[in-house]
């Protein structure tokens, strides 16, 4: 009653508070970033950028990469799913993890040094997983909008990388890193063509690599 007697009636809405959300209403953002704060999970959101220049689909694969959740044979394995073994069906080398999918892997790694080469940056030798090959691109010097055409060129290649693995894990089918290559270089054109405002470029400045006049 002591409370109750404390309330002062105005004509004003009534409006939802969230205790730690400075006086300020309610909003599942406030509750989001409280929890987040609690669970320590604020620092995935920090670190990965949605692209709008690609696809949701592949800005949400690479989110889940950075996070150690896409549907590995040890993420499987983990939630209960039995395999005859854990071993990476494209190399045989390593049991198959998220990072070793999208970076360990030889042939993964080997797809990362052609794209690197391709859009003129040195490839990160000591780059150990799908969230340092991420900062790594979004840490490059240069203009915004080359920025994000790196980012898309990083967001293609982890997409690829991931259809690749499929292709042989579902359909044994081995997919050479030269066509990975030529699909991510294809992505990245028409994302970066239909997806922006850039003006269109000739498809052979492109495979070079030679943007400045998008720039």
């Amino acid at each position: 009653m002591g409370i109750l007697q404390q309330v002062k009636i105005t004509e004003k809405r009534d409006v939802w508070k969230w205790v730690n959300d400075f006086n300020e209403g309610y909003s599942v953002k406030a509750v989001r970033m409280e929890l987040a704060g609690i669970q320590n999970a604020t620092r995935t959101e920090q670190l990965f950028v949605w692209n709008s220049w690609a696809p949701l689909k592949v800005n949400y694969l690479a989110w889940r990469a950075i996070e150690g959740k896409i549907a590995s044979k040890i993420a499987l394995t983990n939630r209960g799913c039995n395999f005859e073994n854990l071993v990476c069906d494209r190399c045989g080398l390593y049991n198959e993890d998220t990072n070793h999918i999208l970076v360990g892997c030889l042939w993964a790694r080997t797809t990362w040094w052609h794209v690197c080469r391709w859009i003129d940056i040195q490839f990160p030798v000591a780059a150990e997983s799908a969230k340092e090959i991420l900062v790594y691109m979004q840490s490059q010097i240069g203009s915004r909008r080359w920025k994000k055409i790196i980012n898309v060129a990083a967001l293609a290649t982890i997409w690829r990388l991931w259809e690749a693995r499929n292709a042989m894990v579902f359909d044994g089918n081995f997919v050479p890193v030269k066509r990975i290559v030529e699909n991510i270089k294809e992505d990245v054109y028409v994302w970066c063509t239909y997806r922006s405002n850039l003006k269109a470029l000739a498809w052979e400045k492109w495979v070079d690599f030679e943007i400045s006049e998008l720039l």
